[in-house]
């Protein structure tokens, strides 16, 4: 079973330059089921450690990558190297950006677009990254522990519990589907 539908054709094109159109392919219910406990083990453990310590644990960027880590495990936005490289080059750019020049719209907005250039470079795009980069900016962040807590533990619990999740079913494909790339 093949969980990365992003990649479906639905016609073959007529023109040969006309790029192909894709939707995505239907859902197995091994593939439901595997969402549900990596997704209900990550946020769900996320979500219950700010209730019980009151401390940030979750941000709003981690419900895309709770998308992409839980429902699409195999698309390359979603493999460790993008997840981890994403969300620390959106912090460090954004932060480092607030540090020189303060928040306002010209800065965050600058901030997100250096953030998302240093990721197209360095092979770390993770559109959740992006929103880390704004989150960051928006709140006017100048501290670099927000890498420390709560960015990197978040991000560490969503790898291992989509790694567990993804042995549930070790036919449909384990996560990560490229550890390095």
């Amino acid at each position: 079973m093949d969980r990365n539908r992003l990649n479906t054709p639905i016609a073959k094109p007529q023109d040969p330059a006309r790029p192909r159109p894709y939707v995505l392919a239907p859902v197995t219910p091994a593939e439901l089921l595997s969402t549900l406990i990596g997704c209900s083990l990550g946020i769900g453990l996320l979500c219950g450690l700010a209730w019980w310590s009151g401390e940030p644990w979750i941000i709003a960027p981690f419900g895309a990558s709770a998308l992409l880590v839980y429902a699409a495990p195999k698309a390359p936005f979603a493999q460790p190297r993008n997840l981890f490289g994403g969300h620390l080059v959106g912090a460090l750019v954004s932060i480092t950006v607030m540090n020189l020049f303060g928040s306002n719209p010209v800065t965050v907005t600058a901030a997100v677009t250096l953030a998302i250039m240093i990721m197209q470079a360095t092979n770390t795009l993770h559109p959740p990254g992006g929103a880390t980069a704004l989150l960051c900016g928006m709140m006017g962040t100048a501290d670099y522990g927000f890498i420390l807590f709560p960015l990197m533990p978040g991000v560490i619990i969503m790898f291992v519990t989509a790694w567990l999740a993804s042995r549930v079913f070790p036919d449909d494909g384990v996560y990560p589907h490229h550890p390095l790339r």
